[in-house]
């Protein structure tokens, strides 16, 4: 079975393209995260939205923790393929945003970087399936650090518990895709352990925070096709 890919963080137009090139299915621009280091603003996010348009390349403009009003006039001005909700917001928000938007609403949910005892397999999984009933597309499990200022949602690098996300998994029927800590060595054993539809990845396959690498680009595709081949 297929194992999409969404290469995330994207701040540059020509790592985008490459991404493109390269066969993944999907890009993602993180939109004024203020602690993020790969934020963009609302009018970088939709130049480099424009021009992947141009390559009929889709893309997820990722939100966390923002109001209504300013994800929907952000997308309205960016167009994406998808809106990627990365922090705690409620079903009550995803199911508002399906009724306003034409975009798809994908949704994270966060697993402890330090398996955390709050991880239960079956509370998670309901979590997903109340954003899956008020209307996400895809569901992403990521992983977050609590520190003492903040609580850091996805883009970490930090592995999750992937015992726990196969559990997930197997108990959760929709779209399933996995992100935390991922990166070319650790795809294929993350692949087999969990068997998610898609993965999601962005500090693994940078030389630095926003910068992509092209090797590991490369390196990441063909270990995911390799994996799909095999299995």
């Amino acid at each position: 079975m297929p194992v999409l890919i969404k290469l995330c963080g994207m701040t540059r137009a020509e790592d985008i393209e490459k991404a493109a090139d390269l066969g993944a299915n999907f890009f993602g621009v993180v939109v004024e995260v203020p602690w993020s280091k790969r934020s963009c603003t609302v009018q970088q996010t939709a130049d480099l939205f424009h021009g992947a348009r141009r390559l009929g390349f889709p893309g997820a403009a990722l939100f966390c923790k923002h109001e209504r009003d300013f994800v929907l006039s952000a997308s309205e001005q960016i167009k994406p393929f998808a809106i990627q909700l990365q922090g705690n917001e409620s079903p009550e928000f995803v199911a508002d945003l399906t009724q306003r938007t034409s975009a798809q609403i994908w949704k994270a949910v966060h697993l402890s970087a330090d398996n955390d005892a709050s991880d239960d397999p079956e509370s998670v999984r309901s979590r997903c399936q109340a954003y899956q009933d008020a209307g996400a597309s895809v569901i992403i499990l990521d992983s977050m650090i609590k520190k003492a200022d903040a609580v850091h949602y996805g883009g970490t690098g930090q592995v999750g518990d992937w015992s726990v996300a196969r559990k997930i998994r197997e108990a959760f029927k929709g779209v399933l895709f996995l992100a935390g800590g991922l990166n070319p060595d650790n795809i294929a054993e993350a692949i087999a352990a969990v068997q998610p539809d898609g993965v999601d990845l962005a500090s693994g396959i940078e030389s630095s925070p926003g910068i992509k690498d092209l090797s590991k680009m490369e390196q990441l595709v063909a270990n995911v096709h390799r994996m799909i081949a095999v299995g």
